[in-house]
């Protein structure tokens, strides 16, 4: 669990950026955005107490969210380690967020549970060594198209991992006794990688570390580590888009196009496996759908299928628990953006792709950090 102690004398506050140049100043301060994206308007920044002289100083007004970080971290830690004490039978491992190690002893476990249907895979290995793992469902055997689901290119997101994690268990459960569970998987080819960002999730976890880093871990050959993955794909690469050549940007783009190696093992994944035929990557948060292109509002020659596709994903979200995604090209409902995983498969392969940022709709710091009692609803 995060360290309280890493987080004293810090804070969380909602700041009214009414310029491009004040994003650049708080940046260029060392003072990290919260939100998906530092942008314009007013979002959450994380801050220490002496920032708010440097605040004042560029005439930005903002408000409280966590008046005290450490503590609210403490408060979360405290949910966990009660969530876990009181771990529901049969959904024991959605009780709490996992590290990486308690999630290779439960790809190991369902790999033993389901090996007439299952195979484990690792797609490549991070910056610093750690195995990408993935899961493959394929019933019977034989080539079928696939749908590829995957988490975690954010490392702060910790939402993501299980609720990708819980498509394989579902669905696994499930074969055999759901008749259209069953005829789906007969037909279908599930590909599941819960965290392609390993190294950047165990830094936000370790004593030192950043519960709110974004990127991988990156050594950039100075003071700040990291490239966004999610900025890192070969559609519109550096495109302009929320993107940034600063090693220091949440957005950094990296050093080229393709750079990272957990970018190139998923990469190289799909296009050696050939048949993939749709794709969802994992984020967190806003409850939204996002549909390809990201970095244009040029609508792709299929836009009515994707968007139709994309419809049909918020009405079968909603049904569930009533939470509402909202669904359109990112520049519609939440910002263009290049260089991400929506428009890669989509542009080299012709896969249907779309990014899933899970709930809640909105929130600041909790929006990173919901409480582990919506784990199992978010994953449901």
């Amino acid at each position: 669990m995060p360290n309280p102690n890493d987080y004293i004398g810090k804070k969380v506050v909602e700041i009214d950026v009414p310029t491009e140049e004040a994003v650049a100043a708080l940046l260029e301060a060392g003072i990290e955005g919260l939100a998906c994206r530092p942008a314009t308007g007013t979002g959450p920044w994380l801050i220490e107490q002496e920032d708010e002289v440097f605040l004042k100083m560029l005439g930005l007004k903002h408000t409280n969210v966590v008046l005290n970080l450490s503590e609210f971290i403490s408060m979360r830690n405290v949910e966990r380690r009660t969530a876990r004490a009181s771990e529901p039978i049969g959904n024991a491992f959605y009780s709490d967020y996992r590290i990486i190690s308690e999630y290779d002893a439960h790809i190991d476990q369902f790999l033993i549970d389901h090996a007439d249907i299952a195979t484990g895979i690792v797609i490549g290995q991070s910056h610093e060594g750690r195995d990408i793992r993935g899961i493959v469902i394929n019933a019977g055997g034989g080539e079928k198209p696939a749908v590829l689901f995957n988490g975690t290119q954010h490392a702060r997101e910790w939402i993501s991992p299980p609720s990708t994690m819980y498509i394989a268990d579902m669905l696994a459960d499930g074969y055999g006794l759901d008749p259209e569970l069953t005829s789906l998987l007969d037909r279908v080819e599930v590909i599941v990688i819960p965290i392609v960002n390993p190294d950047g999730y165990a830094y936000t976890y370790e004593a030192g570390g950043d519960r709110y880093w974004r990127k991988n871990r990156r050594d950039n050959g100075g003071s700040c580590a990291g490239v966004d993955l999610n900025r890192n794909w070969g559609s519109d690469w550096n495109g302009g888009q929320s993107t940034s050549n600063d090693p220091c940007s949440d957005i950094y783009v990296g050093p080229s196009s393709m750079s990272e190696p957990e970018v190139q093992a998923l990469a190289n994944y799909c296009l050696n496996h050939g048949n993939i035929k749709a794709q969802i990557d994992y984020h967190a948060f806003s409850q939204l759908i996002l549909e390809p292109r990201g970095y244009t509002t040029t609508p792709p020659p299929d836009w009515d299928e994707l968007h139709a596709l994309g419809g049909a994903m918020s009405d079968a979200i909603a049904s569930v628990y009533g939470e509402y995604y909202v669904h359109d090209n990112p520049c519609n409902i939440l910002y263009c953006a290049s260089g991400t995983l929506i428009d890669w498969p989509y542009d080299t392969y012709g896969s249907k792709a779309y990014c899933v940022e899970l709930r809640p709709s909105s929130g600041g710091i909790g929006g990173f950090d919901p409480p582990p009692s919506e784990i199992l609803p978010c994953a449901q």
